[in-house]
């Protein structure tokens, strides 16, 4: 009399029964099967840190939804939840129909590494300088704007020359999308900056040379140094030279020397300037 129904199909079912006295008697009932599969599938989704989605499962109308787990996503029991998952997750949600059959859905959600992208805040030029921006980055395209003044405005590591003060924007894409922007600042100076040290080791290392510092360009006129005694014991006009402290082919000895300098810059300005360098041994 007990039965147990497990068809795959909605199906009519008809019941004779029998008393002892031989009586009989039927009934039937109609048992409607469900589909069970009724939930939309998902896709996995891709992101970039930050990024948010919104889930939009669609399957039709009556339908309701329980997400697992609940991190990351604004409303677990929401049909359209906001989802902000800060590393790479598996999902699944439970769904109810209006006949309270339950169907599972399952998606994973991939988060890709930000773009990293670097560069300094400002560099300044001299007269015929240029510079070669070299950011640290894990981008494979970028784009620079403004375009005057650079080598290519579509590669990673530009030579920038630009003919006055300009603010360079950068903006990266990883290989799977992610974005980052940054900027650098050149300031062109358009006077020629020329210096000198005040001591010197000669010999080997990198101060080796009494030589002028210059950024820029600039014409010698004469470089003159002179010992104690008054003899000029090194004089040049090739402004890039520089004195290995000796004289005659002889090391002077340690002390202080005087030097006199007069160059012309780019913009036509005389710079002269005259003092003292200590020779350490």
């Amino acid at each position: 009399s007990t039965v147990v129904f497990d068809g795959t199909t909605t199906t009519t079912l008809h019941l004779v029964v029998t008393t002892s006295a031989g009586c009989t008697g039927q009934d039937s009932a109609v048992i409607t099967l469900l589909p069970g599969n009724f939930a939309a599938p998902l896709p996995d989704l891709a992101f970039c840190p930050h990024d948010t989605a919104i889930l939009n499962p669609g399957g039709g109308a009556g339908l309701s939804y329980h997400w697992y787990p609940s991190i990351y996503i604004s409303d677990s029991l929401s049909n359209s939840p906001v989802i902000r998952p800060i590393a790479s997750q598996s999902y699944y949600a439970i769904v109810t129909n209006a006949s309270g059959c339950k169907d599972t859905v399952h998606f994973n959600t991939i988060v890709h590494p930000g773009a990293l992208l670097s560069i300094p805040d400002s560099v300044t030029l001299y007269p015929g300088e240029n510079f070669s921006i070299e950011p640290i980055t894990n981008c494979t395209s970028f784009t620079w704007f403004p375009y005057a003044g650079l080598s290519n405005p579509l590669i990673s590591n530009p030579v920038a020359t630009p003919d006055v003060s300009t603010l360079y924007i950068v903006k990266g894409t990883t290989e799977y999308g992610c974005k980052a922007v940054d900027s650098i600042n050149f300031i062109v100076n358009e006077e020629t900056l020329i210096a000198v040290p005040n001591a010197f080791t000669p010999g080997t290392g990198v101060n080796s040379e009494f030589k002028i510092i210059k950024r820029g360009i600039a014409n010698l006129n004469y470089f003159r140094i002179f010992n104690r005694w008054g003899n000029m014991v090194y004089e040049s006009k090739n402004i890039d030279a520089g004195w290995d402290g000796s004289w005659k082919g002889e090391p002077q000895p340690f002390g202080v020397y005087v030097y006199s300098i007069q160059a012309v810059t780019s913009t036509g300005k005389v710079f002269n300037k005259s003092g003292n360098v200590t020779v350490i041994r």
